[in-house]
């Protein structure tokens, strides 16, 4: 088995050697535009602009393709009545894993999925009291989602862009504080964000 493990090391290091072509660091920031959907009724909440700030690592693979990881943090939330009455919003740490597609010299297609882990949560009322009491034991503290965007170099590995995301996993593990217990809750959001590379090693 550990003869296995070496040979398959060996191999992968090897084809990394071979074809790739940089390795670079950096930061990412930018604003979101934030609601939430409830599936049973198919509601969506009045958009918040919220942010979200990451540092990346870009794995060139070859001129087509690259791998990025972006570990960070995001808020999220929205607005929970159509009259903006309250207010809700969610920290996470995130960790978006990427697959970047370069078909074109200066555009850059974008996809993959985001892993978060709730680390705080705020509802605001229309006065500025804040109160989570009700909901606390309740929220999913671990949510996936899934990634689309596209992003522009305006210079070599320093890229503007768009991105849109889904949670997959609903913002509450259950719903009982309500009337009806199916009700599922999930984030998504439109961000813009803007990369910039400050270091960078070439292979």
């Amino acid at each position: 088995m550990i003869k296995k493990i070496s040979f398959l090391f060996l191999i992968i290091t090897y084809a990394l050697n071979s074809y790739s072509q940089d390795l670079s660091f950096g930061l990412k920031s930018g604003l979101n535009i934030c609601d939430v959907i409830e599936t049973t009724s198919n509601i969506i909440t009045p958009s918040k602009v919220r942010y979200h700030i990451e540092l990346f690592c870009n794995y060139e693979i070859s001129k087509l393709f690259q791998i990025q990881i972006e570990p960070g943090f995001i808020e999220k939330g929205s607005w929970t009545s159509r009259y903006k009455d309250r207010s809700s919003k969610y920290g996470y740490v995130t960790f978006p894993t990427i697959i970047i597609l370069k078909p074109l010299k200066k555009v850059n297609f974008e996809i993959g999925s985001e892993y978060s882990f709730l680390v705080y949560s705020k509802k605001k009322d229309a006065k500025g009291n804040i109160s989570d009491a009700d909901f606390i034991d309740y929220y999913n503290h671990f949510e996936i989602s899934g990634i689309a965007g596209m992003s522009y170099n305006f210079l070599k590995n320093n890229q503007i862009g768009i991105r849109f995301a889904r949670g997959f996993s609903p913002i509450y593990k259950n719903t009982s504080f309500l009337d009806n217990g199916s009700y599922k809750y999930y984030n998504r959001y439109f961000e813009a964000f803007i990369r910039i590379a400050f270091l960078q090693f070439n292979r």
